[in-house]
C-alpha cells in the first residue's frame, strides 16, 4: 500500500541511503530529492515513479530498484551535465510545473533561481529542464549564463525537442462527445500542446472528422492527459477529475481549464448547489514571464 508524498519521498531517501550510501540525498522542492554524488549534483523528480508505483503493475520495490538505477548510471556517466551546451542541448526540454515552483528556488544568491518560468494558467507554467532517464535538472541562472547562449535559442531548441519526445500521442473515445489524447513518454508533459496547437487539431481531424470545424474544450488536469469536447458538451467535464486520478494518481493541477479556438478562455468550477460545472472567465489571473538576464 502506498502512502502520502511525504512519506514516500521519505521511504525513497532511505532507500537510496541503504543501496547508495556514498550519495548524500535530501528532500528538495514540492516533490523531489536533492543528489549529491561525489561533488556532482542532480534532482530526483518523484512525480513519475510514484505514478507507476501506484498503479501496482509491478512490485514496489522492482520499480524503486530500477528507477535509482538508471539514475545512478545517468549521474555517473556525465562529469559535468550541465556545463557543456552542446552536450545537453539535445535534452533541454519544456515541462509543465506549478506556477509556484519558481518562487522554491528564490534564495539570497541569484546563481540558485530559476532561470525561466513562463505562466500558462493561473497555478502552471513552462520551464527549462535537461532530462535524463528518469530525472530531470531545472536550470538555474548561473548554469544558464555560462552557456553563453541567448534564451531564444535556448527556447527554441527546448520547444523543438519537447515536440519531438511526444509526438506520439494515443487518441481514445471519451463517451459519444469526447476524446482522451494522452503521450507515453516517461516525463510527460502536455507543453508543446500548450505553445502550439497544430498537432492536436490534427490528432482531432484524425480521430473526429465531423469535428474538424467546430469549437472544442480542452481540459488540462494531469501531465500527460488532455480532453476535448465539442462546444456545449462540457458537461462532461465533470469526469475529467476523476479520470485523471484514476490513471495518474495525482493531478498536477486542481484547476480544469478550457480552451475556445486555441485561446485560453476560462476556468471550469463548481458552483455550491449546481451538479454541472460552469466555466468562468480568468483574463488578467495569468502572472507575467520571468526570462533570464
Amino acid at each position: 500500500m502506498i502512502g502520502t508524498k511525504e512519506k514516500f519521498r521519505q521511504e525513497m531517501i532511505q532507500t537510496i541511503l541503504t543501496a547508495y550510501p556514498q550519495w548524500q540525498a535530501r528532500p528538495k522542492d514540492e516533490f523531489a530529492i536533492s543528489v549529491e554524488v561525489s561533488g556532482k549534483k542532480g534532482c530526483i523528480n518523484l512525480d513519475n515513479i510514484y505514478h507507476r508505483v501506484q498503479l501496482g503493475r509491478e512490485p514496489k520495490q522492482v520499480l524503486i530498484k530500477d528507477f535509482l538505477s538508471e539514475f545512478a548510471k545517468a549521474i555517473s556517466i556525465t562529469e559535468n551535465p550541465l556545463d557543456n551546451f552542446d552536450a545537453i542541448k539535445k535534452r533541454i526540454s519544456l515541462i509543465v510545473r506549478p506556477t509556484d515552483l519558481s518562487r522554491d528556488y528564490l534564495s539570497n544568491n541569484p546563481d540558485e533561481q530559476l532561470a525561466f518560468s513562463y505562466p500558462i494558467l493561473p497555478d502552471l507554467a513552462l520551464y527549462w529542464v535537461v532530462e535524463n532517464v528518469n530525472s530531470w535538472h531545472y536550470i538555474a541562472n548561473g548554469q544558464f549564463s555560462k552557456w553563453k547562449v541567448p534564451a531564444d535559442e535556448v527556447m527554441q531548441l527546448a520547444y523543438e525537442n519537447t515536440c519531438k519526445a511526444e509526438r506520439f500521442m494515443n487518441v481514445g473515445e471519451f463517451g459519444n462527445d469526447g476524446l482522451l489524447i494522452c503521450t507515453d513518454r516517461k516525463m510527460g508533459t502536455i507543453s508543446h500542446l500548450l505553445c502550439g496547437h497544430s498537432t492536436l487539431q490534427e490528432l482531432i481531424q484524425d480521430a473526429r472528422p465531423d469535428w474538424s470545424q467546430r469549437p472544442y474544450w480542452v481540459g488540462i488536469p494531469a501531465p500527460d492527459l488532455i480532453i476535448v469536447t465539442k462546444e456545449g458538451h462540457d458537461g462532461i467535464i465533470k469526469e475529467i477529475s476523476r479520470i485523471a486520478q484514476k490513471n495518474n494518481g495525482k493531478v498536477l493541477s486542481d484547476g480544469i481549464y478550457v480552451f475556445y479556438k486555441n485561446e485560453f478562455t476560462g476556468e471550469v468550477v463548481r458552483k455550491p448547489g449546481q451538479k454541472e460545472p460552469v466555466i468562468i472567465d480568468f483574463k488578467n489571473r495569468i502572472p507575467e514571464m520571468v526570462l533570464p538576464n
